[in-house]
């Protein structure tokens, strides 16, 4: 809630009181104001000075009602904290137009087959604060439990189409540092866009007109309910997206979903194939390495049907495989009600949530593991006892974790705690808490007994974790406080732990080294 919207809650009330206090001891009076109107005509009254009282009374009310419901709502909170998050993670995963790899583990020398993940920004994994929590990754250890030793890398970046993919295998040495046994292609509703050949599609932004102020930054209704601005401003860009107007067609510019409509049509559903497909499909085959594509679903969106009805015989004419998750997606999503809450990032971000993310890991493994088993290497029973405690990801990127040792028991690592003035633009705000806390993810998810943490200039600190839902069978991203007594804290939920959340006070809010010893429950094995 606003500060503007605060002091004007406050004037309104305090106004309301008054005038309901004065309304209240006057009006009987014979010569009282409420029993008069603002002007005459003849025996008419306009506007009695009672009924002005009452409808000023009522606009309070609704007003502070308003606040109270675009506080609930929460929409624009989420939009600026989904912000927040993209800035932190382009530290962590700076862009490289040469080599967009999502790294959550070293490229080491080739020693077991090599899955490459290739996309946009579902790949890249926007909204996902644990990389580990990703599809494709996933994906990977969905694999690695069903007994195939393989390793997952994965290139993506917000905003790319598959003609940047293209790009990617074709103009770098990608493929040669690689060296992938499979490629899968992460399809998305608009990554048949072609504006990185000149063939644009004009996008127009039906809420504002041309060349005029940021989306969410101008107007009276912004600045006092910004969550429902946010809302009202959804609503009217999917009206218009349905209807053909001025602010919909090739001139003035296509609203989002009309935009996406556009790219499966003539003529540009034939250059997708002639300039994108089709020399994807050459340059691989010289290289001699199969791809497949899954397409990612956001929602269940009929789009999707028409989208991938349109796009599917390109690929397959190309010789890529296309296996479709839609009617799966949305079978899922209707099992339960409760998963819904979990499909997206936020309620202002569609990129993939818990759910989603899970969904799409488990349907990928097992289309690797029914049709590509023989590209997977031989099947194993894994060693669960070689599973650590391991920090492999972790936001804001400055706090740079250094290993001092690591087994299935305990693990220490220090970390390089941001100074004060730099808190608020490197921490990570997490929704359920709405504070800032810097990141620490697991490898694996493990239960643990105890975490002790110190530090020269440390004050004090909180720790909450974040673990698996083993109901749903993914991270329900819901923290637990751990309670501490004398620099220890106690992890007594008995749940697999996926992450930490830490905020820390420092001697004068400087820069601190901490150091964090991490112990499992009675050596009890990590979750696999």
């Amino acid at each position: 809630m606003t500060i503007t919207a605060i002091v004007i809650a406050l004037v309104l009330l305090v106004l309301s009181a008054i005038l309901t206090f004065f309304m209240h001891k006057t009006k009987s009076k014979p010569n009282s104001v409420f029993k008069k109107s603002l002007f005459r005509v003849r025996q008419m009254r306009f506007f009695p000075v009672v009924s002005l009282a009452y409808g000023f009374l009522a606009l309070t009310i609704l007003f502070c009602g308003m606040l109270i419901v675009d506080h609930t709502i929460g929409f624009a909170r989420y939009h600026q904290e989904d912000h927040a998050m993209f800035r932190v993670m382009l530290d962590r995963v700076p862009y490289n137009s040469n080599f967009p790899l999502v790294a959550t583990q070293p490229l080491d020398e080739k020693t077991t087959p090599r899955i490459l993940v290739i996309g946009d920004s579902f790949v890249w994994g926007f909204g996902v604060p644990n990389m580990n929590q990703n599809w494709w990754h996933i994906m990977g250890d969905e694999l690695r439990r069903q007994g195939y030793d393989v390793e997952v890398h994965a290139l993506g970046w917000s905003g790319t189409q598959t003609y940047d993919h293209l790009r990617w295998l074709r103009d770098t040495d990608v493929l040669a540092q690689l060296q992938p046994d499979l490629i899968v292609l992460g399809y998305f509703l608009n990554d048949a866009d072609l504006s990185g050949l000149g063939y644009t599609i004009h996008f127009h932004d039906p809420t504002l007109p041309t060349g005029s102020r940021n989306r969410y930054g101008h107007g009276f209704l912004h600045p006092v309910f910004p969550s429902l601005y946010f809302y009202f401003d959804w609503r009217l860009s999917e009206r218009f997206s349905r209807t053909e107007n001025r602010f919909n067609n090739s001139e003035d510019g296509y609203t989002p979903w009309a935009m996406i409509e556009r790219l499966t049509e003539s003529p540009n559903i034939e250059r997708f194939e002639t300039y994108v497909v089709q020399p994807m499909s050459e340059l691989l085959a010289a290289a001699g390495i199969p791809m497949i594509v899954i397409p990612v679903i956001d929602a269940p969106r009929e789009l999707y049907v028409s989208n991938l009805q349109a796009v599917t015989p390109l690929f397959e004419r190309a010789g890529f495989a296309v296996y479709n998750p839609y009617d799966a997606f949305v079978e899922y999503f209707s099992s339960h009600r409760r998963l819904r809450n979990y499909m997206h990032a936020s309620p202002t971000d569609p990129h993939h949530g818990p759910a989603s993310a899970w969904f799409h890991g488990r349907f990928a493994a097992d289309v690797l593991r029914q049709h590509y088993s023989h590209l997977l290497g031989q099947l194993s029973e894994f060693e669960r006892e070689n599973l650590v405690i391991e920090i492999n990801d972790w936001l804001p990127h400055m706090l740079q974790p250094q290993v001092l040792y690591k087994s299935a028991t305990s693990s220490q690592y220090t970390i390089h705690f941001p100074a004060g003035d730099a808190q608020q633009a490197f921490l990570v705000w997490h929704r359920h808490m709405r504070r800032p806390y810097v990141m620490l993810n697991f490898r694996y998810p493990v239960r643990l007994s105890s975490i002790s943490i110190e530090g020269e200039n440390l004050r004090s600190a909180q720790i909450y974790t974040l673990g698996l839902n083993l109901d749903l069978g993914f991270d329900d991203q819901r923290p637990r406080r751990l309670r501490e007594r004398n620099g220890v804290f106690s992890v007594n939920c008995g749940r697999y732990v996926t992450s930490l959340l830490i905020r820390a006070t420092t001697v004068e809010h400087a820069g601190a080294l901490l150091t964090l010893t991490i112990e499992n429950q009675g050596g009890r094995e990590a979750f696999f």
